[in-house]
């Protein structure tokens, strides 16, 4: 229950940013397909929605997501992180795994690129229980909540 109020106090803070500096924010709904590498490797799949913020000077796109991905049909990912973009960006959270053995919590980080359709690379960590890597796509539609038009 602590983390969903951080989780909240955050969104709120980001939210809340965007009634002052004058940036173009976007709400970015997608499915993911990846790989998971490892002996409990195999198909992940799963969706995520991003809210980002676009600064009008053109500098560094901030954000924060939320993943859910299924591995193995038995095994669950939630994920949540911030982000941050220019060509090149990174994203880094907390995840909580859920399978019918047991429950852990523990950290992943990624790397991506692109714009609809960004390749990545996630490391996930979870102490004491496993650790791996994996590689796949999203394909994200990015829908403009506010701001001023990239055209302006």
């Amino acid at each position: 229950m602590k983390h969903c109020i951080y989780i909240l106090i955050f969104f709120t803070a980001l939210l809340n940013d965007d009634l002052i500096a004058q940036n173009r924010t976007f709400i970015s709904p997608g499915i993911k397909l990846g790989y998971a590498f490892g002996s409990n490797g195999g198909l992940i799949a799963g969706l995520e929605v991003s809210y980002t913020k676009f600064p009008d000077n053109r500098g560094l796109i901030t954000g924060v997501c939320l993943s859910i991905e299924q591995l193995h049909y038995s095994t669950l990912f939630i994920h949540v992180a911030f982000e941050a973009a220019s060509i090149i960006g990174a994203s880094i959270g907390p995840t909580l795994m859920i399978s019918k053995q047991h429950n852990a919590f523990g950290v992943a980080g990624t790397v991506f690129g692109g714009l609809v359709i960004l390749p990545y690379y996630r490391y996930t960590y979870l102490p004491n229980d496993l650790d791996f890597g994996e590689a796949g796509s999203f394909l994200k539609f990015p829908i403009q909540l506010s701001g001023s038009d990239f055209t302006e």
